[in-house]
């Protein structure tokens, strides 16, 4: 894994960097060697260009955090003081092990890097600590008692092979925060013997019977770092299950005790995603409840607009990145009956966050696979154009719903234009044309995916759509200008006008359709 942080490849590099985080979490510090060698090659990664691989290098780094403490800085060796308060920022929001010192603290007896045995016995006094703060609840009637978000994927039976992304055929309903916000979960089965004040499954996750805000913030800190270190641990299937048991209660109760972790919940629901849809045992049940219950907190997630549109843009392009690759895995065995819940969870996704945001995570995912293709082994090579193409086909789900948007104003043109500029700057119209002419994979049809968002924006706006070109710099040289040129029918135009006089439409802007607008219909 050291040779593929060298990868020029920034998906390999990412993905070397979480599987590195995985292990010290699973076998401590044991895996690193010579930490002081091993930990400074890692830290080189917090200063990326790329946002996935800082984000997957800082991740790994707050696992050694929770084994070490302060000790951490003594190992990564020479830092500059912006990657050091990037690290130092994370390391605030995260919980070390009983008895190591954490940040800013002076003195204390060195801890040394603990075993698994010592991280589970650590977390179990940890969560005993945890609980005395907690009391129970008033009782309430058998017909109050919550249900479990994961019915609804228990009851689905169709499973469809391919990403159809079809909101309406599938019958969902339309995303609502007063609906979601009353949904509770059940408590797992045979846990109601235990005391009152918590529910502890066999995980050693408290299942909090009173509601969150009772909790003191150091204390609720304390369980969410408890129950998101569980969950990336990937160690224990059943331990895990219940720390995402425990997760859906806290994500059904008032957002604004989940907010100040939801990128901590991403990153480490994403990087569970991966284990458990990649683990061995395929057909075991234990495996299978456990991407269910992944996938049901996923939904929880981005069912609630108040909780998704707050996720940080890396971290949500993390979690489309490997959401796609689960798309496209070949189920077996019981895993195939999970091919449709994900595909309702990339809708629920498309549906809930910003579309600015949405076009932007797409555009630069399609835009990093189509440069990765050129330099991709033969082999290889099919399936990263079908990572490519379930990119496309995400795109071309939102630009059908783009005109309501742009109507209710949550979808700003100015910022997609320049996201379309960006795209086609980087990856010319002349490059797509010389690929398709040599019979390469996804031919032009990149570029006709651009050509397609531009032709949805003029039919909104018209002629207007040159006053909404102030974010692209130079616009008379941009390469989307001549496009918007053609489907206006306005070669004539001065743009330094239109620009500062919005809203005039020259009197024959009707838009003329593009060539890909048929071959886009699903």
């Amino acid at each position: 894994m050291e040779h593929g942080l060298k990868s020029k490849n920034g998906r390999t590099r990412t993905e070397c960097l979480e599987e590195l985080g995985a292990l010290i979490q699973r076998h401590g510090m044991n895996v690193c060697g010579q930490a002081s060698k091993t930990l400074p090659t890692i830290a080189q990664h917090v200063s990326d260009r790329d946002n996935a691989v800082r984000s997957a290098a800082i991740i790994a780094l707050s696992q050694v955090y929770v084994l070490v403490g302060e000790k951490v800085f003594a190992l990564l060796g020479k830092l500059s003081e912006k990657d050091k308060s990037l690290l130092e920022e994370r390391f605030k929001r995260t919980k070390p092990l009983s008895g190591v010192n954490p940040i800013g603290t002076k003195g204390g007896r060195p801890a040394s890097a603990p075993s698994a045995g010592g991280q589970d016995a650590a977390q179990s006094a940890a969560l005993s600590h945890v609980a005395d703060s907690v009391e129970p609840p008033a009782a309430t009637g058998e017909g109050e008692r919550p249900t479990s978000s994961s019915s609804s994927s228990s009851s689905l039976k169709v499973v469809k092979n391919e990403f159809s992304l079809d909101l309406d055929k599938l019958g969902l309903p339309s995303v609502s925060n007063a609906a979601h916000a009353s949904v509770l979960v059940r408590p797992a089965a045979g846990l109601a013997a235990l005391p009152p004040a918590t529910q502890a499954g066999a995980a050693g996750v408290p299942t909090l019977r009173k509601s969150a805000s009772a909790l003191s913030l150091e204390n609720r800190a304390y369980m969410m770092d408890i129950i998101l270190a569980q969950i990336a641990s990937g160690r224990d299937n059943a331990k895990n299950i219940d720390a995402l048991k425990e997760l859906e209660v806290q994500m059904s109760g008032p957002p604004e005790l989940v907010i100040p972790y939801l990128d901590e919940i991403v990153n480490a629901v994403t990087l569970q995603l991966r284990l458990a849809f990649t683990a061995p045992d395929d057909d075991s049940p234990d495996g299978f409840r456990l991407c269910k219950h992944v996938v049901n907190a996923l939904v929880l997630l981005f069912t609630n607009r108040t909780l998704s549109t707050r996720v940080s843009t890396e971290s949500l392009r993390a979690m489309v990145v490997e959401l796609l690759h689960r798309l496209l895995d070949q189920h077996t065995g019981s895993r195939h009956a999970l091919s449709r819940p994900l595909n309702i969870l990339m809708i629920r996704l498309l549906d809930s966050v910003p579309p600015n945001v949405a076009y932007g995570i797409l555009l630069d995912i399609l835009e990093r696979s189509a440069v990765e293709l050129l330099s991709t082994p033969e082999e290889l090579a099919g399936a990263q154009a079908r990572f490519a193409e379930l990119v496309m086909k995400c795109i071309w789900k939102l630009t059908k719903g783009m005109r309501k948007v742009l109507d209710n104003g949550v979808l700003s043109p100015e910022k997609l234009l320049l996201d379309v500029h960006n795209f086609m700057a980087r990856l010319p119209p002349q490059e797509w044309k010389r690929r398709n002419a040599e019979g390469l994979l996804l031919g032009d049809l990149p570029n006709r995916t651009m050509k397609t968002i531009l032709f949805e924006l003029v039919d909104r706006f018209n002629g207007d759509i040159f006053s909404k070109l102030s974010l692209v710099p130079d616009p008379e040289n941009s390469p989307i200008l001549g496009y918007l040129k053609n489907m206006t029918r306005v070669q004539d135009v001065d743009l330094s006008r239109a620009l500062t006089a919005p809203g005039v439409s020259p009197p024959d802007a009707s838009p003329a359709a593009p060539e890909p607008a048929e071959s886009m219909s699903e």
